[in-house]
């Protein structure tokens, strides 16, 4: 059970996440996590990812149309600079190839790895094990 909404609900305002959603066609309220506790459907559970895998997959999502959208923008300006008075022009349209680009090799990658079981999320444990702890930042 989500404590916060993440935007994926189609909500017109928030973080963002429902025009991505949109855009990369997420499939909200399922996901494959690895079951080592014999958890059944409907039971609450506590899942956990790797931070690597995280810090990974962030670097994967903003990094990499981003270094594309740099890489179009340069490549654009160095192959048109010297040939036309309207290089701006066409480093925008490179930046702009470059970005759409990114996102399709972030799409592509993630869509073969969805199954990789190295980074799936695993259930840690029942949620009702947790019944006894506070949320307080200061304990």
């Amino acid at each position: 059970m989500r404590q916060a909404p993440c935007g994926i609900c189609g909500k017109t305002r928030g973080c963002g996440n429902a025009l991505w959603g949109k855009i990369f066609s997420h499939q909200a309220g399922t996901f494959n996590a690895r079951n080592d506790i014999n958890a059944n459907v409907g039971d609450n559970v506590i899942v956990g990812i790797d931070d690597q895998i995280v810090l990974k997959g962030a670097l994967l999502l903003y990094g990499t149309p981003l270094a594309a959208l740099i890489m179009g923008a340069l490549l654009s300006t160095f192959i048109f600079a010297k040939s036309t008075s309207q290089a701006d022009l066409y480093a925008v349209i490179g930046a702009f190839v470059g970005l759409v680009s990114g996102l399709f090799l972030v799409k592509s990658y993630t869509s073969n790895v969805r199954y990789n079981s190295q980074i799936q999320p695993v259930i840690l444990r029942f949620a009702n094990q947790d019944s006894n702890k506070t949320n307080s930042l200061f304990e």
